[in-house]
């Protein structure tokens, strides 16, 4: 029986992944495990577990145990007419696990992304919802680009 146990659990890995979809997306085991991430990171940050890194970007937050181990990483970014916040959040190896991206426009749009990406910072699954608001030209999905995969290259930078 101990065998059988062993066998049909090497098999399990064997299965493809369930897809993540529209309908299942929320209770994904996946997504749980980076929504986890994100509630440990806050909840860390919350408790002054993280420390708040000093950077000399103004429009630049980071916390994490030290500057070798960013766990999150805010960006603001913005023109005349709108800003952008980027939240990055990381898993304890320093993989991108998390972006949650809040747009506001002058004219009271407001639209949220939600992005989430695999152990090895592949993106998986992505969201957006307009919170309020007559529209703004936000991109329909946020480019990689867009990101900080590597808070690494931006704190050593400054």
């Amino acid at each position: 029986i101990f065998a059988l146990t062993l066998l049909l659990a090497g098999l399990a890995f064997l299965l493809p992944a369930q897809a993540i979809t529209e309908q299942n997306w929320l209770n994904h085991p996946a997504i749980k495990e980076i929504r986890a991430i994100f509630s440990d990171t806050e909840q860390a940050v919350s408790a002054r577990r993280l420390i708040q890194l000093h950077l000399t970007g103004e429009d630049i937050q980071a916390w994490g145990l030290d500057a070798g181990h960013v766990r999150k990483l805010s960006v603001q970014r913005g023109s005349d007419d709108s800003a952008m916040l980027f939240d990055h959040y990381y898993d304890p190896a320093g993989t991108l696990r998390f972006a949650f991206v809040r747009a506001n426009a002058v004219n009271g749009t407001r639209v949220e992304y939600r992005i989430y990406f695999d152990e090895r910072g592949q993106r998986i699954w992505s969201k957006r919802q307009q919170a309020a608001g007559p529209g703004y030209p936000f991109p329909d999905e946020i480019p990689d680009d867009w990101l900080l995969a590597d808070p690494q290259a931006l704190i050593e930078r400054d």
